[in-house]
């Protein structure tokens, strides 16, 4: 329903000639530059979850997991994928640890986004009153949820305790989950890694993005780059119809209106990240799920 409203919203001020024409005069290159940086994009994401599961199963393994967990992203709503990459490695990582490890691939993620969000602001010449306004709501969010992942972390035992006295111990797998997802940060070199395979994973996204706004013929300012990044990113982590449409689109309009960028050039943007998202999908499709499918069969015959 939420991504239903947002398509209506989107399509209500549209001006299909003004779009078509923006298609139309379209630079191939810097698209086909794009979509290169699409399928890295895609590896590198892969690679740091193999990274984040403490290299705990194959290669192979971590890289099958994501990209299923992608393409039922793609398939299915409120990211039922993320739950469901962990079922490919069960064998080596139970579930609880797996979705552990999503717990804190996503919070982590986050946390690098509010980075970044806090540097575009930064050197944003006129601050704008929604950019703003969101960048305190998220990091107050992101804050809180560090400091309780901390808490629990190393404190885990005591508020197990805790929960049993106040008969709140249902609670306790909710606890457990989390501290084996987050278990490595106790590791220097561990938190070391995640960080720089972030780092390279959102430059690779910033200079997608830089291509897709050189197709279009709009030249930006880096920060507005950075920004349309950080807002796509947040936006695919709320619930929502699959792949986020309608709620991606609107992020990135909403984003680019801030910065007085005509709506229809906006949207014609918007339609090529979903384009770009589409093509990811389509992609973790034939790397994921016709194998796991073959396998399947093969098992069964």
């Amino acid at each position: 329903m939420v991504s239903i409203l947002f398509i209506y919203v989107l399509l209500r001020g549209i001006n299909f000639s003004a779009v078509a024409q923006i298609f139309e005069d379209t630079n191939i290159y810097f698209l086909i530059m794009s979509l290169i940086l699409a399928v890295v994009d895609l590896y590198i994401r892969a690679y740091k979850w193999h990274f984040v599961l403490n290299k705990k199963t194959t290669r192979k393994n971590s890289f099958k997991s994501y990209f299923l967990g992608y393409c039922l992203n793609a398939i299915f709503p409120f990211r039922l994928g993320d739950i469901g990459r962990t079922f490919v490695t069960k064998k080596e990582i139970p579930i609880r640890s797996g979705l552990g490890a999503v717990v804190f691939e996503r919070i982590f993620e986050g946390l690098t986004l509010v980075v970044f969000f806090a540097v575009a602001l930064f050197f944003t010449p006129s601050k704008s009153v929604v950019l703003t306004h969101t960048f305190s709501v998220t990091l107050i969010v992101f804050f809180v949820a560090i400091v309780l992942i901390y808490i629990i972390v190393f404190f885990k035992d005591k508020i197990i305790m805790l929960l049993n006295k106040l008969r709140l111990s249902f609670l306790n797998n909710a606890i457990s989950l989390i501290e084996a997802g987050f278990d490595g940060c106790k590791s220097i070199s561990y938190i070391a890694g995640v960080v720089g395979l972030s780092l390279l994973m959102w430059f690779v996204s910033f200079f997608m993005f830089y291509f897709l706004f050189c197709a279009i013929g709009l030249a930006v300012p880096y920060y507005v780059i950075i920004f349309s990044v950080v807002m796509l990113n947040f936006a695919i982590i709320l619930p929502s119809a699959p792949g986020g449409i309608g709620l991606v689109e609107y992020a990135i309009i909403l984003t680019l209106g801030v910065f007085a960028i005509d709506y229809n050039v906006s949207l014609s943007f918007a339609i090529l990240i979903r384009t770009l998202l589409t093509f990811q999908a389509l992609l973790t499709v034939y790397l994921a799920g016709s194998k796991i499918l073959l396998g399947f069969y093969r098992e069964k015959s």
